[in-house]
């Protein structure tokens, strides 16, 4: 269950009915760790978009820490001024698993600083400082999507949900690095899609897609050499046109991409 988006204020939505409201991009979040150690929470948009970011839930999960473990989350002052996040509550201990919840809220257009996000670009919102959990990822199972916890990824721009898929989420590898994962082509127009995976950290993948509900309508597993695999993705020239969530775990880490079909000749 998606949290219920913030109501915008007069201000913000007298801007929309001005001529801010253009069509919604979907969405997805991805944390990266980058080379200082940090983690990164970035946003991936499917099109350009310069109106409101409403409004944006995610959370994070970690195994390996106390659940006193301090988790730092910074913004820049331009970040801030896109969207404000804050902590959502306490740390949530679940067993042997930790989680915490942040949310915030945007009133104003990205176009009164100038700003646009770029369709496919990853941009950074915030970013966890080093030091944090190792296994630090966002969350994206069923403690998250209990209705009683509503913590599930969320994103609304211009007031209208637009929410796409959680990436590649580092996990418990040595290096708390997914693998690489991509699918081609892609767009398909009912062609055969080829799946290319490498770094991964054992001769195993499994890989499940699932259709704009989030349920799982295929799974498969594949073998690799070396670190890599490659085959075909079995079911991708039965699915009707839409887009569709292929997810991809080696045993230690998961990446998901998306996968768009079009309606055409093969």
């Amino acid at each position: 269950m998606n949290p219920i988006p913030h109501s915008l204020p007069a201000l913000a939505i007298g801007t929309l009915l001005a001529g801010s409201l253009n069509a919604q991009p979907r969405v997805d979040i991805n944390l990266h760790r980058n080379n200082t150690g940090a983690f990164e929470v970035q946003l991936i948009p499917d099109a350009d978009f310069n109106g409101i970011p409403s409004s944006l839930v995610f959370t994070v999960h970690w195994e390996r820490t106390p659940s006193d473990a301090i988790l730092e989350l910074h913004q820049t002052d331009e970040q801030r001024a896109c969207i404000p996040l804050a902590s959502s509550g306490p740390i949530r201990e679940v067993g042997e698993n930790r989680y915490r919840v942040y949310s915030g809220i945007g009133v104003s257009p990205l176009s009164d600083g100038g700003k646009t996000w770029q369709g496919g670009l990853s941009l950074t919102i915030a970013t966890f400082s080093p030091g944090v959990p190792p296994d630090l990822m966002i969350a994206d199972d069923n403690w998250v999507h209990e209705r009683r916890n509503n913590a599930a990824f969320y994103i609304s721009l211009n007031g209208l949900e637009s929410t796409g898929l959680v990436r590649s989420t580092p996990s418990a590898s040595s290096e708390g690095m997914p693998f690489s994962f991509s699918l081609a082509p892609n767009p398909s127009k009912g062609q055969p899609v080829t799946f290319f995976a490498k770094d991964i950290d054992n001769a195993s993948l499994t890989i499940e897609v699932t259709d704009a509900t989030g349920k799982i309508i295929h799974a498969q597993g594949d073998r690799g050499v070396n670190g890599q695999a490659q085959g075909l993705l079995t079911t991708a020239e039965t699915l009707a046109p839409g887009v569709y969530g292929v997810t991809a775990r080696d045993g230690s880490a998961t990446v998901t991409e998306r996968l768009v079909v079009e309606s055409g000749n093969k």
